[in-house]
């Protein structure tokens, strides 16, 4: 039972522990990398699958399995890297490729057999290493868009389907879902437009009432990673509040040198961004969800603002109405807002549970942290 290969896999970063741990336990002799690593690894899936086992143990499995996936991809691709953003984990393969090896082990435990899920997943990371999948695809022809024209620039960063130019953070994700499956041609004017439509480009200077209407908050946690001149506000715990010039698909963060040509001091910036923020309230949906021996409510909007939300008063004196006054409230990743009643021990525990585990999970992730809303006052717990 040696598994040596898994110990040679390069870039294997952080799976590499848990991979082989999984391996060991959940499979025993090493059948050898490729093919024969990915049917034991369904034969494991299926198995396991087949069992009563509990949520706490069905997670280490997919933890563990989805670190063992990845790695048979990055043996099997020969050129790609574990990478984590905010939390979340991925594998890049090739130079814009990338995938999720946990999404694909939790798809194989619902969905049968185990080895037909494997065998498709592996198929899409052979696409995206050669650049031919569906993210990679997007991205290296947004990439090329980029360095043509009068005002070339650079990808800077890439992490799954977002990719960074500078401080402009650009969601692929609506671009690529609308391009897999069509022409070369279709995709080019689509990242074209996308192009386009990108704002502080070298030549086109963001006026202020522009400005204006575009600024909204952001929450970011303290693995936010794009720091610099950017306008970054302390909220409560760990948790800051950056400006964001959001567009359609795609936002840019506001630095110390926008606010003053627009001669915005923080505050006022910070006042018009919360207000626009107010303005979207029709699209919030709040929802009542059972947990433990209590109810928890969850703002899942899915417009990338709800985590920002809990900036806004009238929000908090809604959830105070909902749950009572002080309240416990979180922000485990941008695209929720959870809160929940102060004082059932049950109650609080689930929901202690319910944000670590979205924190871990989410591609945007913001806090781990519980908080009291005390009497509109946010703090720490």
């Amino acid at each position: 039972m040696s598994w040596s290969w898994l110990n040679e896999v390069r870039g294997a970063g952080l799976l590499q522990a848990p991979a082989v741990e999984f391996a060991e336990r959940q499979i025993g002799p090493d059948p050898g990398a490729g093919a024969p690593a990915l049917l034991a690894l369904a034969r494991a899936i299926d198995a396991f699958a087949s069992g009563e086992g509990s949520a706490q143990e069905e997670a280490r499995f997919v933890e563990g399995a989805g670190a063992f996936f990845g790695l048979v991809l990055l043996a099997h691709t020969g050129d790609g890297e574990h990478v984590s953003r905010e939390g979340v984990n991925r594998v890049r393969l090739g130079r814009a490729g990338f995938v999720d090896p946990f999404a694909a082990i939790e798809r194989a435990l619902d969905e049968r057999p185990a080895k037909a899920i494997l065998v498709e997943a592996t198929r899409l990371a052979e696409a995206e290493a050669r650049g031919d999948g569906p993210i990679a695809r997007v991205s290296l022809a947004f990439e090329h868009a980029l360095s043509e024209g009068s005002s070339p620039r650079a990808i800077t960063a890439r992490f799954d389907r977002t990719v960074f130019v500078g401080e402009i953070e650009v969601d692929l994700t609506r671009t690529i879902e609308a391009t897999t499956g069509e022409s070369e041609g279709t995709l080019s004017r689509s990242v074209s437009k996308l192009v386009e439509m990108l704002p502080g480009g070298r030549g086109r200077a963001i006026e202020r009432a522009e400005a204006e209407v575009r600024l909204l908050p952001r929450l970011v946690g303290p693995s936010f990673a794009l720091e610099g001149s950017l306008v970054m506000l302390p909220l409560a715990g760990d948790v800051r509040v950056a400006l964001v010039l959001a567009y359609d698909g795609r936002s840019r963060f506001v630095s110390s040198k926008d606010l003053e040509a627009w001669s915005l001091a923080v505050a006022d910036a910070l006042g018009l961004a919360v207000e626009n923020l107010g303005g979207r309230a029709k699209e919030a949906r709040l929802t009542r969800v059972d947990i433990g021996s209590g109810a928890m409510c969850v703002s899942r909007t899915g417009d990338g603002l709800d985590s920002a939300r809990l900036l806004l008063p009238s929000l908090r004196a809604t959830l105070a109405a909902e749950l009572g006054d002080p309240f416990l409230v979180a922000v485990p990743h941008r695209d929720v807002l959870l809160a929940c009643a102060h004082g059932d021990g049950a109650t609080e525990a689930a929901f202690a549970r319910r944000v670590s585990d979205d924190a871990a999970r989410a591609p945007h992730a913001v806090s781990a942290r519980v908080f009291v809303s005390d009497h509109g006052v946010l703090g720490a717990r």
